[in-house]
């Protein structure tokens, strides 16, 4: 695909024990596996996607899709580059699917109107409702790279929620307004990551 096309992508994701492998979704689904010098169109497109949301697994061995078609939300999943495609369960609504970073098997989707987190443990096939974190927070939740488990979704002025166990249980982290999160490296010599929002730490 021409790299022009890259800007009109609705979606990324990487995978994060082979952070080379980057799967990205335009009008149709692309895969690289030179770290983006280069993009291969996926042969087949399931059930007239296009555009949406895009996951990768940690060992980049398999994609999930998610997209709206005729206004019903859809999930399909591909082991094989593209060749054929499998309908996933339980993830029917609005969100933005993450793999944890490092183990292989494991999806997370976030849904802003129930507040729960969903988790796949078979590859994106299925997902089941996991712990609540609260509604209308950041459909795209942030993972720590290198470890597994770990979640932070922003939910605006009611701060940050946190969870260290794969989305059974969260706590709340208090700040005064977070739109979105991210997380970075470790500081050096320590184990915390460095966590970035686009918010207010304080009030004022």
């Amino acid at each position: 695909a021409p790299l022009a096309q890259i800007s009109q992508s609705s979606g990324f994701a990487f995978a994060g024990q082979k952070p080379s492998t980057i799967a990205r979704v335009a009008t149709d689904m692309y895969l690289s596996e030179n770290n983006g010098t280069s993009w291969t169109k996926l042969p087949a497109t399931p059930d007239a996607m296009t555009k949406g949301k895009v996951a990768v697994s940690a060992d980049g061995k398999t994609i999930l899709w998610r997209s709206s078609v005729n206004n019903q939300e859809k999930c399909w999943v591909t082991n094989n580059k593209g060749a054929n495609w499998t309908a996933s369960s339980g993830i029917n609504f609005s969100c933005y699917p993450m793999g944890d970073p490092v183990v292989a098997n494991r999806f997370y989707a976030y849904n802003r109107s129930d507040g729960y987190l969903y988790v796949s443990e078979d590859g994106g096939i299925s997902f089941q409702k996991s712990g609540n974190a609260g509604s209308n927070g950041n459909a795209r939740i942030a993972t720590w790279h290198g470890k597994e488990g770990h979640i932070w979704i922003a939910r605006g002025s009611t701060g940050i929620r946190y969870s260290s166990d794969a989305g059974k249980t969260f706590q709340t982290i208090s700040v005064n307004y977070a739109e979105v999160i991210s997380v970075g490296k470790e500081k050096t010599g320590t184990e915390v990551p460095t966590v970035f929002i686009y918010g207010r730490v304080k009030s004022g």
